[in-house]
């Protein structure tokens, strides 16, 4: 399932991505635009202001200045060549378009809701001079760069969008300013118009976090009505297919039938369905057959088997009788010559009956009637017999036996073959081991096994795969050109086979080899018996 798996995780991270930059994008565009709106409504409530205020002074221009009650607060304008006037014993002052614009510009900071500023760079009252923006502006305005200026400012930790108008020179301004040189269509100054815009951030912060709440809501579930939807109709229909294809090629058995879609998953189901059958019947017909012929094939195996067993123990009976006659022949004759002419001849025939005994043995082994004559006996005791017998070829190559952990233990075994066993794996470890070297020998009592290791380096490199191959009839353990039939591991695995235990070999590194020798504890002559039947 690992890559359907792999598959359905792809397409859901796929689908979220693009899910995400789809929605990202709208909610972002919808975002600015909403920013946009607000900040021109922040804008068009600014421009209105300004226009009202523009409006007021013109009005108190046209009527030359307004009159009011002087009381407490309400000081004459000590810049205006006539600032009070007495009727009837009430004082008035007169009040002119800017302290009428400055007063209510003071009476809208009360409120909080905006405020507003005139300025001038010929300036006559000192609380309109212009500051460094204003300056600014003026500026731009009398080179008729810009119709108006706008900026986001910070006073006093609050956030105000400001909008600066220029206030031009009117006829009915000439009245109090033609001593300042102005003539009508000249810049008089500026009007600042502050407007608190927090309100609209908060807005804006609102506006954001609903945004990535809806967001991340509908990249969510749209992901997941996605997912569940491609695994209905895409993954589940894909593992059951696979499932059932896992299924018969394991067991060549159909256990599924087209679910009817009429998509490209139904014409898949199909198709396979289809190809099972085909595949079904043709594999029925070949199964047929191979069997027929692994039946004669056996058939003829075990005559041919059955052959060289014959042959090899008919030969076997004639060369054990010239090796009789050649034993007679060594101990009458006297000439050197003449005897060592029957050691060699005394020395092939002994070749050419171990190699009858092995093609009788291992004929016997694939006929299943290796012969097994059982006794208890002490294993450890069969092993020092065989080292014994291997010293003086150990010694020749100056190659020492390290014995570990040996221990009396006994077992129902046939002493001949275990002894023929142990003669085979020892030869060979010493044959393949390189001059002043040393075989270990480990005897290890585990769970229900007794196992004998065999260690030794050889002379030559050990590759893992070829491993099992020396388990075969006719391979030898090296490349060279040893001499040997190539039968005796083959053997061997049979007669430890045929005691139920198992014999294995592991390479611990390229040039060091383990061979592994295990036996069955508890075991019974009946089922010993059993075994090689």
């Amino acid at each position: 399932m690992r890559n359907i798996s792999s598959l359905n995780i792809k397409y859901l991270l796929a689908v979220s991505i693009i899910v995400s930059i789809i929605f990202g994008s709208v909610f972002t565009i919808f975002y600015f635009t909403i920013e946009k709106m607000l900040f021109n409504q922040v804008y068009q409530k600014a421009d209105i202001v300004v226009d009202q205020t523009i409006l007021l002074r013109k009005w108190v221009a046209n009527m030359r200045g307004v009159y009011v009650i002087q009381r407490k607060g309400i000081e004459p304008n000590r810049f205006l060549p006539y600032p009070t006037l007495s009727c009837n014993d009430i004082n008035l002052v007169l009040r002119n378009p800017a302290l009428v614009t400055q007063e209510i510009s003071e009476l809208t900071k009360s409120l909080e809701s905006y405020f507003f500023k005139l300025t001038s760079d010929k300036v006559i009252n000192p609380k309109n001079a212009p500051d460094n923006t204003e300056k600014n502006a003026l500026r731009s305005f009398k080179e008729k760069k810009i119709k108006f200026f706008k900026s986001i400012e910070n006073i006093k930790g609050k956030k105000y969008f400001r909008l600066i108008k220029p206030l031009y020179v009117e006829s009915t301004c000439l009245t109090c300013h033609v001593y300042q040189g102005y003539n009508v269509g000249d810049l008089r100054g500026a009007i600042s118009v502050f407007v608190p815009i927090d309100s609209v951030y908060k807005d804006l912060s609102a506006i954001r976090h609903i945004f990535i709440f809806s967001g991340f809501l509908i990249v969510f579930l749209t992901t997941i009505i996605i997912y569940f939807s491609n695994y209905f109709l895409t993954i589940k229909p894909i593992r059951r297919l696979t499932e059932s294809v896992k299924n018969f090629s394991s067991n060549m058995q159909i256990s599924f039938t087209p679910s009817g879609r009429n998509d490209e998953i139904g014409i898949l189901e199909e198709n396979f369905y289809e190809m099972a059958n085909k595949i079904q019947n043709n594999y029925k017909i070949m199964e047929s057959e191979i069997e027929k012929a692994t039946k004669e094939l056996k058939k003829k195996d075990r005559i041919k088997t059955d052959f060289l067993a014959t042959v090899a123990h008919e030969l076997r009976t004639p060369l054990t009788t010239i090796q009789g006659g050649i034993e007679y022949l060594s101990k009458v004759l006297n000439k050197k010559e003449n005897i060592e002419f029957i050691e060699i001849i005394d020395k092939n025939i002994k070749n050419l009956i171990f190699m009858m005994n092995n093609f009788i043995d291992i004929a016997r082994i694939e006929l299943g009637k290796l012969e097994l004559e059982l006794r208890e006996e002490n294993i450890k005791e069969i092993l020092e017999e065989v080292l014994i017998f291997f010293k003086g070829y150990a010694n020749e190559k100056n190659i020492n036996f390290i014995k570990k952990e040996l221990f009396d233990y006994s077992l129902f075994l046939d002493k001949r073959r275990i002894n023929q066993v142990f003669i085979n794996v020892l030869h060979n470890a010493i044959k393949f081991s390189p001059k002043n070297k040393v075989v270990e020998i480990i005897m290890k009592d585990l769970n229900k096994h007794i196992e004998i290791e065999v260690i030794n380096e050889t002379t030559f490199k050990v590759e893992p795969e070829n491993i099992p191959g020396f388990f075969e009839k006719y391979k030898n353990l090296s490349n060279e050109k040893e001499k040997g039939s190539g039968l005796g591991l083959a053997i061997s695995k049979g007669i430890m086979q045929a005691h139920k235990g198992d014999i294995s070999i592991e390479a611990v590194n390229k040039n060091t080899v383990k061979v592994t020798l295990m036996f069955l504890k508890n075991n019974h002559v009946e089922e010993l018996n059993e075994s090689v039947k």
